[in-house]
């Protein structure tokens, strides 16, 4: 996954950026490293390595086994989560505002 969106235009395009940005627009189920690897396309190792310390730092909690695969999802228990969270949203909020009064701006230039 090579998109730049205001996420990784902000932050940079890491493999724990990326990792965390999918956790947050995909907030409401618990996912395995397989499901992470196919929407980001950062490599298993590194998912595996990225999903420890995000764990430690209980920004990620491990839900569930399925088979052999262990599923995560953000931790909505940690203050830093949901301020991560909230600035995300208000930021794409803020960036589509912006863009809307340009395009508005540009309409009754013309």
């Amino acid at each position: 996954m090579d998109r730049q969106t205001l996420f990784t235009e902000l932050f940079g395009n890491s493999p724990t950026i990326k990792i965390l940005e999918f956790f947050i627009e995909n907030d409401l189920y618990d996912y395995s490293k397989s499901d992470i690897f196919r929407a980001t396309g950062v490599a298993r190792t590194t998912i595996q390595s990225i999903l420890d310390t995000l764990s430690k730092k209980r920004i990620l909690i491990q839900t569930r086994k399925l088979g052999r695969a262990n599923l995560y999802k953000l931790n909505r228990d940690n203050l830093v989560v949901n301020e991560m969270v909230m600035f995300a949203v208000n930021a794409i909020t803020a960036s589509a505002k912006i863009e809307i009064e340009s395009l508005s701006a540009r309409a009754k230039s013309k």
